[in-house]
């Protein structure tokens, strides 16, 4: 075989070395494999019971033992190989099984090497060593599977509570945006009902102020010379172009309320009694009604509305006939004291707050004929500065208005002019 031995080759060795000194035959099967495998570059495989052989297999590398699994208890083959360990022979105990008596046996174990001996263990110590690594990657495996299990729940789990999550964080996203809406309608609705009553209190202002003009041009047209009393002192005649008119009243539409009284229905005109303005009901429901004011849409309490009805408007053939017939005549001013009418201080207010008092003082001082005001609003951020600024630009009385002297308060207060 070795003459004729060339590679590629398979060579198979059963018992190798056998037949003579179980030393030497040990010794010869070592180098017989190691030959077939250098020199002639075969793949060996081998059966022996030498421990030489069995060594060798485990110190050298590219060589592996092998094994045939034998149940000692049975003493049957279970035909299973086991790679990676080297079989013991187990003559010496098979011995034992076939009734070989003890003395034999005991000879026996006396006359073998404890270098043998030595091998014996180590391989069967090897073997169980394989059985519990065998054991142990099978448990192993077991754990590892329950725990891929068990990590896979858990993960479904935390997708379902973030689901759940999710949803409520959206819940809860949706009812704030609703609310936040609601609010916003409301407060838009306030603020045109606001501007609506500022709106109307201007109007009526402006109406005032014709109307206490069209009093003086009929004072004028009068014969006899009015004289205009304040705090029970005279202090000019009526033909002055800035004579005033005492106890003056806003102008008012020409309604009433009316007589009887009824539920409201659609199209009746109606009376705000917060204040004051004329408007005609749109739509009705429950106890809120809208209604159209020009052209703003409010929304009032029944409670808040009284039914008007339209009057004929009076002649004004004698609307001021009374000043032409008297002799003499006195108009009485209702106002206080001018100086003291003369200023506002809204400092420490809001701009709301702030712009609403101003508005009312210049309605006040346009009916008490004043011609200049000082309104103090101090320095600050000028937060109040610029707001009263706003209003102040397109108010129909005032012609004019600055920065107050350095004597009189500088940046942190505005003269007014008013026209007359």
């Amino acid at each position: 075989m070795m003459q004729l031995c060339e590679s590629p080759a398979l060579v198979l060795l059963d018992e190798v070395g056998t037949g003579t000194d179980p030393e030497e035959g040990s010794a010869l099967g070592v180098a017989v494999v190691d030959y077939f495998r250098r020199v002639c570059g075969a793949h060996v495989m081998a059966t022996t019971h030498y421990s030489g052989l069995k060594m060798y297999a485990a110190n050298e590398e590219g060589v592996l033992n092998a094994s045939v699994e034998f149940d000692e208890r049975t003493l049957q083959p279970t035909y299973r190989l086991i790679v990676g360990v080297a079989g013991s022979s187990s003559g010496l105990e098979i011995a034992r099984r076939f009734e070989i008596p003890d003395q034999v046996i005991g000879a026996a174990s006396e006359l073998v090497k404890d270098s043998t001996l030595e091998a014996v263990e180590y391989l069967r110590r090897i073997k169980n060593e394989a059985e519990d690594a065998a054991r142990l990657r099978a448990a192993l495996e077991e754990e590892r599977v329950a725990v891929a299990e068990k990590f896979a729940s858990l993960e479904r789990q935390a997708e379902r509570r973030e689901h759940q999550r999710q949803e409520t964080f959206d819940t809860a996203l949706r009812e704030t945006v609703q609310q936040f809406e609601q609010t916003a309608r409301e407060l838009v609705s306030k603020i045109e009902d606001r501007a609506e009553r500022l709106k109307l209190e201007r109007e009526a202002a402006k109406r005032a102020a014709e109307l206490k003009r069209e009093a003086q041009l009929a004072v004028g047209k009068t014969s006899q010379p009015v004289r205009i009393v304040r705090g029970g002192q005279v202090i000019q005649a009526a033909d002055k172009a800035n004579a005033e008119v005492g106890d003056q009243r806003p102008f008012e539409p020409a309604y009433k309320t009316a007589s009887e009284t009824r539920p409201l229905k659609i199209g009746d005109r109606v009376r705000l009694r917060s204040f004051g303005s004329i408007g005609i009901v749109d739509r009705i429901k429950d106890n809120e009604v809208e209604v159209r004011v020009k052209a703003l849409r409010l929304r009032e309490k029944l409670d808040n509305l009284e039914l008007v009805e339209e009057v004929a408007p009076k002649q004004e053939t004698g609307k001021f006939e009374s000043l032409r017939r008297a002799s003499g005549a006195e108009i009485k001013l209702k106002g206080a004291d001018l100086g003291a009418n003369s200023e506002l201080n809204v400092i420490g207010q809001t701009t709301d707050e702030a712009v609403d008092a101003v508005d009312k003082f210049l309605d006040e001082a346009s009916l008490a004929s004043l011609s200049q005001v000082r309104i103090i609003h101090g320095h600050g951020t000028g937060a109040l500065r610029r707001a009263i600024g706003e209003l102040l630009k397109g108010h129909p009385h005032v012609m004019k208005f600055s920065p107050a002297p350095s004597n009189q308060g500088g940046t942190g207060a505005t003269v007014v002019e008013l026209r007359q």
